[in-house]
């Protein structure tokens, strides 16, 4: 009876609109793709020391990974000597697919920089012929098993625009006690023409990254889920210093300092604030 239905509503479409793109558009979750060929794409600088541990988290789930890295920050300060050679060695374990070279322009602000990092890393993923798209930092994690029931839900429901909560980590033992107060980004579905733009999506329907937003109009279906959470370990650092000092974000010293401080507290004091709590270190990262 469900397809008798299905199969009567694409007929009625189809008579009254002769143009296949408007009905596509209009009518998106009935012409959705009955496959997910999922890309993901990394930008990276430093925080090396996460990327594997990152990449196992999401591998499984990913049909291909590119990585896009540079030499510098945004704001000219050198990458750790060994990074391009370990981009190398995993992509031989078969952890990711595709390395990507980019240069910061020194003219552009930071944010805008990394815009473009990440726009190229979506070019590549569109030449891999990928439907949907994901935007990764090697400080964020998901679990196997929600990542896949989230892919599986996106697709049935024709969803071209998720996010989820949060929950960001000051240690590999320790995170807050409650979701951050904005979203993580998740797959996008994408075609030929798509392309990130600056806060699109910002404040409505969500608030989320500035630089990881693809803009939404009358035919997309954008979808908070329920069903799984990123791991963001944004205190976690072989240097921590060295992250907030080249933050696109372009933090003043004040500022800086203020996450320094609040990172570098013993986990103990965090936990007893209330704030925070134990957390076992289910992802396996090791920082030595």
């Amino acid at each position: 009876m469900k397809k008798l239905i299905k199969h009567s509503i694409k007929c009625l479409i189809k008579a009254i609109f002769k143009d296949a793109e408007k009905r596509k558009k209009l009518f998106g979750r009935f012409y959705s793709p009955k496959i997910m060929k999922l890309g993901a794409s990394y930008s990276v600088w430093n925080g090396e020391e996460l990327l594997r541990s990152s990449l196992k988290s999401i591998r499984n789930n990913c049909d291909y990974i590119n990585v896009v890295w540079s030499k510098t920050s945004w704001f000219g300060e050198p990458c750790n000597d060994n990074l391009e050679e370990l981009l190398k060695e995993l992509k031989k374990e078969g952890l990711i697919d595709e390395i990507i070279f980019f240069e910061p322009n020194p003219k552009l602000h930071s944010k805008q920089n990394e815009l473009n990092k990440r726009n190229l890393g979506l070019e590549y993923a569109k030449k891999a012929n990928c439907t949907h798209f994901l935007m990764m930092d090697s400080d964020e994690f998901y679990k196997e098993y929600e990542f896949k029931t989230a892919k599986e839900y996106i697709l049935n429901n024709g969803i071209t625009h998720s996010v989820c909560n949060q929950y960001l980590y000051s240690h590999i033992n320790c995170r807050e006690s409650t979701a951050a107060n904005f979203f993580a980004v998740f797959i996008h579905k994408i075609d030929k023409n798509t392309k990130l733009v600056m806060n699109s999506c910002t404040p409505i329907p969500w608030y989320s990254d500035p630089t990881k937003q693809i803009p939404i109009d009358i035919y997309s279906r954008p979808c908070i889920l329920h069903n799984i959470s990123m791991h963001h370990y944004t205190g976690v650092r072989k240097d921590i210093k060295s992250k907030y000092r080249n933050a696109a974000s372009a933090l003043n010293k004040e500022k800086q300092e203020i996450y320094i401080d609040k990172y570098s507290q013993k986990t103990a004091d965090l936990i007893a604030s209330g704030e925070y709590v134990n957390s076992e270190n289910i992802f396996n990262i090791q920082l030595d």
